[in-house]
């Protein structure tokens, strides 16, 4: 699991009260986030694309750029050293990537902790801003059809909130993009831009614009980004078989980016940004609602003060607005959760553990509806809100039972039968081979020139100087 380091001062900041570190440290345990402890990273700025990268004092000196991937040694003069700060280091929780960033993970922390309990509601406005989507992005040529964004306006950045943004959108990437292959995100600077924005396709050779650090004094072609620049040939193989490529373009035409691969300089984010426009494309719907909804909710988490606004998503066949923070709602049965974690608590109870982990939750005849954050993408079923429960309870506070009835196993007939077939054949001189590897048909056959009767075997057998032959030949 990549290792993020979560700035302490920001995120006591973020908490409201320093409850100290390693008390805070427990109570993170407690959540299910494996941490690495506390240390002290030193930071360096990349002066080409605005990146900040950190390293432990032990490392030394970065040769690269985290955010833009340039080589400081051939390039020179473009890095500046930023002092140090105290990081929280833990490993990212994939299943739940909502507290990837400061505020998040303070929202989830305020919760469990009691400080601030129940489902948080952000209100959003509309914004009058549009994204027309070309119907030629679900043509297999350039198949990335799918795209939601949202406006937020009245942002005071600063270089540590830039890296806080920026390391949640490439954690996103990961645990729900996974690798920018079901999602992608863009951040970009709404005042350097002209709306309506257009999401469409251009042909690789046909279009240029300036990628996200690049210093040159010419534009450069799509297709030469996936050569030439260092995020595009890190992620070219998203696009090797689209003969079209995304882009996303104001009414000026100017380029804002090409998804998955890289935004655009003119539009980058800086401590003078006030305004921003967030994109999510992607392939799979329920992947990119869940990476806005997080992406917005974690910046108003940490800019208190700032507006989100919706923006309108045109189709050629239909119209939506996003993001959509509308909660999704399930049923829970308390005596069915009472069993699971084997618990005796009372329904007052489970509901005001439900609370501690950001719910909403009301009684009805049928049991407990519970309404789940929009940001939440690890509740799919009844037994995630029992696990949400029984972590608020706290597994530390679940007594050990022993079961009430015992069942006693014995070896299935056939296995009987196999082991003394092994048996046999291994007392004739027979070697047994039973690997734990995934394989296909092309590697175990094709490629080392084994017929068709060699197909679906599940067991060989094998004597030295002998062919191998299936078990039954």
């Amino acid at each position: 699991m990549p290792v993020i380091g979560i700035p302490y001062q920001r995120f006591v900041q973020q908490l409201g009260i320093d409850i100290g570190k390693e008390r805070l440290i427990e109570y993170l345990k407690q959540l299910g986030c494996d941490v690495e402890g506390c240390t002290t990273l030193l930071r360096f700025l990349c002066n080409r694309c605005n990146s900040i990268t950190e390293i432990t004092v032990e490392e030394g000196i970065p040769a690269y750029c985290d955010g833009c991937g340039f080589d400081f040694r051939e390039q020179g003069g473009v890095r500046e050293g930023l002092g140090s700060i105290d990081v929280i280091r833990m490993e990212l929780l994939a299943v739940r990537p909502d507290m990837f960033d400061p505020g998040g993970l303070a929202r989830a922390l305020k919760g469990y902790m009691g400080i601030e309990t129940g489902l948080k509601e952000y209100q959003l406005y509309p914004s009058e801003i549009s994204v027309s989507v070309d119907q030629g992005l679900s043509n297999k040529d350039s198949y990335r059809p799918y795209i939601v964004s949202a406006v937020i306006k009245g942002l005071s950045l600063d270089q540590e909130k830039i890296k806080i943004l920026m390391k949640l959108q490439e954690n996103l990437h990961w645990a729900l993009g996974r690798n920018r292959r079901y999602a992608s995100i863009g951040v970009y600077d709404l005042d350097k831009t002209s709306p309506d924005f257009y999401y469409t396709c251009h042909d690789p050779k046909g279009l240029s614009f300036t990628p996200l650090g690049y210093k040159g004094d010419t534009p450069i072609p799509l297709d030469r980004i996936l050569t030439e620049y260092p995020k595009g040939r890190e992620f070219a193989f998203l696009l090797k078989d689209m003969k079209r490529f995304p882009i996303l373009k104001d009414r000026n035409s100017c380029v804002l980016s090409m998804p998955p691969i890289i935004n655009s300089e003119e539009t980058k984010v800086t401590k003078d940004t006030k305004d921003i426009f967030i994109d999510v494309t992607g392939i799979a719907e329920r992947v990119i609602y869940k990476t806005i909804n997080i992406m917005v909710s974690s910046i108003l988490e940490m800019e208190t003060d700032a507006t989100p606004y919706k923006v309108d998503i045109i189709y050629h066949d239909r119209r939506i607005t996003t993001p959509d923070f509308t909660p999704q709602t399930m049923k829970l049965s308390p005596e069915g959760t009472r069993k699971i974690i084997g618990f005796d608590a009372k329904d007052d109870t489970i509901m005001g553990l439900l609370k501690k982990m950001r719910h909403n939750v009301r009684p009805t005849r049928e049991g407990l509806l519970v309404d789940v954050p929009s940001y939440r993408n690890d509740i799919l079923h009844e037994r995630d809100l029992m696990e949400d429960i029984a972590i608020a309870y706290g597994y530390h506070n679940i007594t050990p039972s022993i079961t009430e009835t015992m069942t006693v196993g014995w070896e299935r007939p056939i296995e009987t039968l196999f082991n003394m077939v092994r048996e046999a054949m291994t007392g004739l001189g027979y070697m047994e081979v039973m690997t734990l590897m995934l394989t296909n048909p092309e590697s175990a056959y094709e490629r080392l020139n084994l017929s068709q009767q060699y197909r679906g075997a599940h067991l060989f057998f094998h004597m030295p100087g002998l062919k191998p032959s299936p078990l039954g030949e």
